[in-house]
């Protein structure tokens, strides 16, 4: 009897499984780039990215066919008027490390940059240098630029 149901058991977690794996096939085939499921997240590209973006955030927007995923962006500098227009929400930091709410900044710090921590990959799009670093070193040769072109264009998604 226990065999029994820990095999239905069994059955319908692969069957979950499955689900959720077509589910994130179909939406990288929808986005156009159903290459994107092959990433393996192997970090490379993240280490080479010259001005501090994690190239494997645009990968996942695309596979996962949303412009709006956050992605980390570690030396991104803004000041805070820039950050609240492109994204309210945006965690950011001061240059001191501490946490910056945009909503209840002082206004001594109101032309202080402050380092954001994660934002947007289609804000993170424009701030690319697209110097192909991530494509180089990528060991299956995905076209991460191609997919930042298109977001800073507006044809992705």
């Amino acid at each position: 009897m226990i065999r029994k149901m820990l095999s239905w058991l069994n059955t319908g977690c692969y069957l979950v499984i499955l689900l959720y794996l077509g589910f994130i096939a179909a939406s990288a085939l929808a986005s156009g780039y159903p290459w994107a499921i092959t990433c393996y997240n192997c970090g490379l590209c993240r280490q080479s990215c010259p001005i501090g973006l994690d190239p494997h955030g645009f990968i996942t927007a695309a596979m996962t066919n949303d412009k709006t995923i956050l992605m980390q962006a570690v030396n991104v500098k803004l000041l805070p008027h820039e950050a609240r227009m492109l994204d309210s929400s945006m965690p950011l930091v001061t240059k001191e490390g501490k946490r910056v709410d945009l909503e209840n900044i002082d206004p001594a710090q109101a032309e202080d940059e402050v380092f954001v921590v994660r934002m947007q990959a289609r804000y993170a799009a424009a701030f690319c240098i697209l110097c192909g670093n991530c494509d180089r070193i990528c060991p299956i040769k995905l076209p991460v630029t191609t997919i930042i072109r298109d977001l800073r264009n507006g044809k992705l998604f």
